[in-house]
This record gives C-alpha cells, structure tokens and sequence, in this order.
C-alpha cells in the first residue's frame, strides 16, 4: 500500500494540466486512509508549455496521530523517491516531520527525467507520449483516475 502510495504522489506530481499552451494545472487530494491510521491532502502543480508537461510540484500532508506510522511512511517514502531518482532522474524531494505530520516537497523536471523509461510502467500514459515529451491531458487523466481534481 505504501508504495502505491508513494507511486501515485509521484504520478499526481506528473499529472495537473489544462488546455492552454502555457500554464499551470493544479490537482488536489484529500483522502482518510482511518484504518491505515493517517490522512494525506496532496496538492500538485503541472507546469506545461505547448500542452506538453515541463515540470510538476507538489507537497504532500500526511496526519497520523501515530508516530510508529509516521516514522515508517517517512522511510518508505525516501526509499521509493530515492530508488524512482536513481532509475528515471528528475526527482528532487525534501520530506520534513513535524510533530504528528509529514510535509513532504517535490518537484520533478521533466527535462531531467528518463520519461520513455517511465512511462513504459504506465499503461494509461502510453498514448499520451509523443516526441519524447508527456502530454498535459494524459496527466490530467492520471490524476483524476486516481482521486484527485484537477483544474
């Protein structure tokens, strides 16, 4: 579950556009994960010049009253950043703990990422890479299919 987790920021991060050449999409998330013992409310920007994704960031919240959660969401976020930049590039990310929460900064430059390697895990992406880039709309539509609004 974690890693899903953490695959799911990642793409939320990938995943906020609209329809003008250039601009910013912003998609947000909140979900209670109560028998997990934590809350997470996630917002993400897509940055994308003529529709086609440039870069994303984003800053993830998780609330747990339970410090045992907190610590082991924390290590297995590193890890899952660590290992998506050590296989694909791009990713820089910064998590701080605070008391009972999580804040967890990232931000993930297109140009710096092994997109066609990345994509590849992806099914619902495939469609939207074209010319070595990432369209806007197939972020948008990863986004959404995960839970989030995009707008």
């Amino acid at each position: 579950m974690i890693k899903k987790l953490v695959i799911l920021i990642v793409i939320s991060l990938y995943l906020t556009a609209c329809n003008n050449k250039n601009g910013t999409i912003n998609c947000t998330m909140s979900q209670n994960e109560e028998l997990l013992g934590y809350n997470i409310t996630s917002n993400y920007s897509i940055i994308y010049k003529d529709n086609y994704v440039t870069e994303v960031n984003g800053q993830d919240i998780i609330v747990s009253d339970f410090n045992d959660t907190i610590e082991e969401l924390e290590n297995e976020l590193t890890s899952g950043y660590d290992e998506l930049n050590e296989l694909y590039g791009g990713h820089n990310y910064n998590i701080n703990k605070e008391d009972n929460k999580l804040i967890i900064d990232i931000n993930i430059n297109f140009n710096e990422l092994k997109l066609k390697e990345y994509i590849e895990g992806i099914p619902l992406l495939t469609d939207y890479y074209k010319n070595n880039k990432l369209l806007k709309d197939g972020l948008i539509l990863y986004y959404e299919d995960g839970g989030y609004q995009c707008n």
